[in-house]
């Protein structure tokens, strides 16, 4: 019996040293321990993203975009999101285009975060982007100008609660 007195310190010593290790020294500046590496690294518009009109009948783009992590997984984050739309046959012998528009949309809320993502359905942040320029409304609707350039959507994430982390990126360019 006075073994296995001695024996219970020592277990529980060996049960305890993992989380102090992960709650000390280079880790406690994190915050984070063993989960870094689940934030994310990726952003793709999906392409779900298409035209449609808001509850009052006003045209909108709606914007359907995904975060990944390192591991390919989809994850949330908070952060601020920024859609900018170029005009079609704007690019610049540079290969820039012409910017014509741009949404800030803050996501640094967990409130707000939340009401921005499809967790039912497309599982994807679902941003509606509307007041949009007259002429993507006619470009929209112009059948004949089928074969032209279409316009290009950018989406740029900066993660954090002030969303001032490295941006990530994606675009898509938009159909009729």
């Amino acid at each position: 019996m006075h073994r296995a007195g001695r024996a219970i310190p020592f277990v529980l010593s060996l049960l305890v040293a993992p989380w102090l290790a992960c709650c000390t020294g280079a880790n406690a500046g994190r915050g984070e321990g063993a989960l870094q590496g689940f934030g994310p690294e990726r952003l793709s518009v999906h392409p779900l993203s298409r035209f449609s009109t808001d509850t009052e009948g006003r045209p909108v783009i709606v914007c359907h975009f995904e975060l990944r992590d390192r591991y390919g997984q989809l994850v949330r984050a908070l952060g601020v999101v920024q859609c900018e739309l170029f005009r079609p046959g704007s690019e610049q012998p540079d290969g820039t285009q012409l910017q014509d528009l741009v949404w800030r949309i803050d996501l640094t809320t967990p409130e707000e975060n939340a009401r921005q993502f499809d967790d039912l359905v497309t599982r994807t942040y679902t941003l509606s982007l509307g007041g949009l320029p007259e002429w993507l409304l006619r470009w929209r609707a112009d059948d004949a100008a089928a074969g032209s350039v279409s316009p290009t959507l950018r989406v740029r994430f900066f993660p954090g609660a002030q969303g001032d982390g490295a941006a990530m990126e994606d675009v898509l360019r938009l159909s009729r």
